[in-house]
């Protein structure tokens, strides 16, 4: 699918002159893992509408060793390079488009594979990518969040493992980043707590009343519906 703004693609990102590198930790040695020329390559790939999925998949099993493919210089360039992707606009009118994230799922979703780690390496990425914008945090981070969470590439697990990391090679920009998504946790404590208080109300029923669906599967329902009920406060 090709979007129709073509010109409008990537303007910010453009005028900010960033580059895969800016995104990752300052103590990782990139070289180790994968060169520089491969993870620009992916990032071109992951910019161009054109290209699909399965090119993508592609050209990673032609170019990369298994291992490299879980290293956090591939995470983070996956993440940075759909996300950019998603930036559309220049700093005065600049949004996130949710449609291009939305498009690239399968390969975010093939690459962080539930993985809480994987997916806390990503959220760096997206913080850092963030911070380099030179954008309030509060104009990305909340549509971001909102749609990893509502398309299941980001776990809860990996959200408040992000909240609560105190990784000093990842405090740039954390403290306003985390302001910005308050919001969102706060939702997401309740929306657990209403979901707890459903299953216990459950229990009281006869066994042939349960549906054979596992308590975690059940709890991922619900939060889906309620959030679903409750995202008029979404895309602002």
């Amino acid at each position: 699918m090709q979007t129709n703004e073509p010109e409008e693609s990537g303007s910010l990102v453009e005028e900010s002159g960033l580059n895969w590198i800016d995104f990752l930790p300052e103590e990782e040695d990139v070289h180790n893992f994968i060169s520089d020329q491969k993870l620009q390559q992916l990032e071109k790939l992951l910019l161009e509408d054109i290209v699909s999925d399965e090119q993508i998949f592609d050209w990673v099993e032609a170019n990369l060793e298994e291992s490299q493919m879980s290293s956090t210089p591939f995470l983070r360039a996956l993440m940075t390079a759909v996300c950019k992707a998603a930036v559309k606009g220049d700093s005065t009118t600049s949004r996130v488009d949710t449609a291009i994230i939305q498009r690239r799922l399968p390969v975010l979703l093939k690459y962080l594979n539930s993985d809480t780690e994987k997916q806390l390496q990503a959220l760096y990425a997206l913080q850092a990518l963030i911070v380099k914008l030179d954008q309030p945090p509060s104009k990305f981070a909340r549509m971001f969040f909102d749609c990893l969470y509502d398309e299941d590439v980001i776990s809860e697990d990996a959200f408040y493992k992000w909240e609560v990391s105190k990784d000093p090679s990842e405090l740039e920009g954390k403290g306003v980043a985390l302001k910005s998504v308050t919001a969102f946790f706060t939702w997401l404590r309740e929306a657990e707590e209403e979901s707890g208080r459903q299953l216990i109300r459950r229990r009281d029923l006869p066994i042939s009343a349960e549906r054979p669906i596992a308590k975690k599967k059940k709890k991922e329902i619900q939060l889906k519906q309620m959030y679903k009920k409750n995202s008029t406060y979404m895309h602002r």
